[in-house]
């Protein structure tokens, strides 16, 4: 059965709710920014090491050759 005894809400309250969770949703959203910056700069990282590896070993092949 329904609870009937609940008090209506104010829409200053209501209003305050939704800030509140939008102000969650906006320091999640600012987290997930930083962490994909962080991977942005590992993968950029991880790329200048194979390429630089690739050219060693191109190098080194050629003055095998």
């Amino acid at each position: 059965m329904a609870d009937n005894n609940k008090k209506p809400m104010a829409i200053g309250g209501l209003a305050v709710m939704v800030a509140t969770g939008f102000g969650h949703v906006e320091n999640e959203l600012g987290d997930v920014k930083t962490r994909l910056g962080n991977l942005e700069h590992k993968v950029e990282a991880l790329n200048s090491n194979v390429n630089n590896y690739l050219e060693l070993s191109e190098k080194r092949y050629s003055e095998l050759k």
